[in-house]
Formats: structure tokens, C-alpha cells, sequence
């Protein structure tokens, strides 16, 4: 009785393992624009200078330096 219990308890653990979201072999959606290699004055607190600007459907997803967005 006792393994069968142990059976049910450790296949239920794999179906909630199984159903969690990874990102692992995702891909991730391209940008539908990119401006690299300028100088981009941001809006935020400090007044950051990003080099790189990525957007996706209206909306800002990366600022930063060209070797980060490779």
C-alpha cells in the first residue's frame, strides 16, 4: 500500500514540474525596431546615454549598450 501511495504522491510532483513555464528553448519575439550604435538620451532618473533601443508593438523592451543586445 505504502508504494502505491509513494507512486501516486511522486507522479503528481512530475505533472506539477511538467507544468510549470520555462524559458528554456523559448524564443523570445524580434523587436520591430532597432536603433544601435547612437546616442540615446533617456528619461529616466540618473538621464542615462544608451547606445541601443529596441521596440516591440509601441513599446520600449531594451535600452542599453550594442555588446549588451547581442
Amino acid at each position: 500500500m505504502h508504494v502505491f501511495r509513494y507512486s501516486v504522491e511522486i507522479a503528481a510532483l512530475l505533472a506539477l514540474v511538467a507544468a510549470l513555464p520555462t524559458t528554456a528553448g523559448t524564443q523570445v519575439p524580434a523587436a520591430d525596431l532597432v536603433v544601435d550604435g547612437g546616442k540615446i538620451y533617456t528619461v529616466d532618473q540618473p538621464h542615462s546615454v544608451v547606445e541601443t533601443l529596441a521596440i516591440r508593438g509601441g513599446k520600449i523592451i531594451f535600452t542599453g549598450s550594442s555588446t549588451d543586445s547581442k
